[in-house]
């Protein structure tokens, strides 16, 4: 006996023969699309997509932007070690979203007038890890 999987058994999904059970299908003859326009055989059947694997991703830059105006003026370094290009890139767009438009941020949580100082670096020498450190300095006039 093989391991392959008997595929006359399988319902081919343009295949109406095999009815689901669905009283809907039963109503319909098992169809519940429009013929195409090439062929009677639909393109789509009804079915509910599966659920997604996690929640949705939240942004974590409107938490780390509140944290530093609860601390204005101080150093804050923000906790998650980053590759040296990203480290520089964030840090510039921290210092210069005060001047761009609120919309076109690549960081999300900026509020329009607020400005940061932003600094990256190395936590040690050598060490491989970049750091940004950020510090509010307040509103904009």
């Amino acid at each position: 006996m093989n391991d392959y999987p008997n595929w006359e058994d399988w319902a081919h999904p343009f295949d109406h023969s095999r009815n689901s059970g669905d009283p809907d299908d039963q109503a319909t003859g098992g169809d519940d699309s429009e013929p195409s326009a090439v062929g009677d055989q639909p393109y789509t059947c009804r079915d509910l997509p599966p659920a997604p694997a996690s929640r949705q991703r939240r942004s974590r830059w409107p938490d780390v932007f509140a944290e530093a105006r609860r601390h204005p003026g101080e150093w804050r370094r923000i906790l998650e070690p980053l590759k040296k290009s990203t480290a520089a890139q964030i840090a510039s767009d921290i210092r210069n979203a005060h001047t761009r438009d609120p919309r076109n941020h690549r960081l999300r949580g900026f509020i329009e007038g607020d400005q940061f100082e932003a600094v990256w670096g190395e936590q040690e020498r050598g060490a491989g890890v970049y750091f940004v450190w950020i510090r509010y300095v307040g509103r904009t006039s």
